[in-house]
Formats: structure tokens, sequence, C-alpha cells
């Protein structure tokens, strides 16, 4: 999978860790982080290097699901949306995207049911 990444944003938080926030050019963002064990040993070159693989192969994960949806016959934009969403939803239930967490889960019934 070749992504578009239109923006790569590092921050070094505390003193062993790096965060990559990449931008995709779909607007998708997605964080990758690293870590080490002992701050005299944290180097930022490093860190920015496995935080940002970290981060694209959260991507590929997911776009790993989509495809496998797809083999079993779910090519639905909707689907693939909400799928997107609830993916960042059930990490962290405060942005999801629909009014409540509890919506979303019914819309994803909702569309396996159409499905079936």
């Amino acid at each position: 999978m070749i992504l578009n990444i239109v923006k790569e944003e590092f921050l070094r938080i505390g003193k062993k860790t790096m965060v990559c926030l990449l931008t995709i050019a779909n607007g998708f963002e997605v964080l990758g982080t690293s870590h080490c064990v002992d701050p005299k040993h944290f180097d930022e070159e490093l860190g920015r290097e496995l935080s940002k693989k970290d981060a694209m192969d959260q991507v590929l994960v997911l776009e790993g699901f989509i495809r496998q949806q797809k083999l079993y016959g779910v090519d639905d934009d909707d689907y693939i949306a909400w799928v997107r969403a609830c993916g960042k939803c059930s990490a962290n239930q405060s942005i999801c995207p629909y009014e409540t967490h509890k919506d979303c889960h019914r819309y994803k019934n909702e569309l396996e049911a159409i499905r079936r």
C-alpha cells in the first residue's frame, strides 16, 4: 500500500517518548509512538523513525481490515466510513461521530442487517 502522507509532525513527550502524527491526503490522522527505557539512551532521530513506522503500521492494519471486508462482499462506502469512525470511538468514546456511542453501534447493526 502506498500512503500519500501530506504532513508529518513529531513531538518528544517527557524524557523517553516520541510521538508521530501522520496526516494522510484523505484527511485521516494517525498517531504512532516510540519509547526507550533509559532517558540517557534517547535518540531523537531513531525515535522519529520508530514512531513513524508505528503510525504507518496502524494504517496498514485498518487497510487490511477493509480489504478483508471486501473479500466477504462488503464494499459499501457507508460501512467503511462506519468502520473507520467506530474504530476511533471504541478507543476514545468522546470522539465518536455519532450523537452517542450507543448510536454508533446501533448504526453498525442496521448496516449488518441490510447485508444479510
